[in-house]
């Protein structure tokens, strides 16, 4: 997953700017179906730069929080093998190598 840490610009355009510029380009497509999709894409790039913010203010990245925040709920001794940790967080053994490396 591609982490956004920058706020959207004040020239993002309006929802509904952005549907009606889509929908002269493709006809067929449903308004209302891309307005909720383009409205939680915002909230998610919004979600990820305070989350961001906050994870960063404890020295950490995203990627390591999340990390621990696996073995915390693994519960004590907080401790999992690097494939089992993989298979919790969703990724590939080669991932998981590399997080736990840094």
């Amino acid at each position: 997953m591609s982490e956004s840490t920058e706020e959207p610009g004040p020239n993002e355009p309006s929802l509904d700017e952005q549907i009606a510029a889509y929908q002269r380009e493709f006809r067929d497509l449903d308004p209302q179906v891309e307005q909720v999709v383009s409205a939680l894409g915002r909230l998610n790039r919004r979600m990820n730069v305070a989350y961001g913010r906050q994870v960063a203010a404890l020295g950490i990245s995203n990627a390591e929080w999340e990390v621990l925040k696996t073995l915390v709920l693994a519960g004590a001794p907080y401790r999992l093998g690097p494939g089992e940790l993989a298979k919790r967080l969703g990724l590939t053994p080669a991932a998981m190598t590399h997080r736990i490396d840094r």
